[in-house]
């Protein structure tokens, strides 16, 4: 399994007020692969067959999948993800994922933005539109 560099991948070079950062996609791609490696962690046991129903490399890929993708697509880091932005990146990869990774890749996003509320990265009302729009999104 191997991750493409976020300059790599197709991105935004410019939404509202921000433009996309090399330095930025890297940071943000980064912070979701130890996020990733964080949440299993937690688990205790980094050689578990499966951990949240998947093996711990397929979990680890769509975490940081996932955190690319926001900066890729909307220019927004996690303390600025917004509802619409994620809305928009649900439609998309739902259409665009099989049904079964399509299940997979919604339960990652619910899992990621319910421990980033519970450990405070995320602000309570952002949190709530976002968890907001998951739900919609549940497959």
């Amino acid at each position: 399994m191997r991750i493409e560099r976020p300059e790599r991948l197709p991105h935004a070079t410019h939404l509202g007020k921000y433009d996309w950062k090399s330095l930025t996609a890297e940071r943000t791609t980064t912070q979701g692969f130890w996020f990733a490696l964080d949440l299993v962690e937690r688990k205790k046991d980094l050689t578990a067959k499966n951990v949240y129903g998947m093996p711990p490399p397929i979990f680890i890929a769509l975490v940081t999948t996932f955190y690319t993708a926001m900066y890729a697509d909307a220019i927004e880091t996690p303390k600025r993800w917004s509802s619409p932005a994620l809305e928009l990146h649900m439609q998309k990869t739902r259409n665009e994922l099989p049904k079964s990774a399509w299940k997979r890749y919604w339960q990652v996003v619910d899992l990621v933005i319910s421990s980033l509320r519970n450990n405070q990265t995320l602000a309570a009302k952002q949190a709530d539109e976002l968890e907001g729009v998951v739900i919609n999104a549940r497959p």
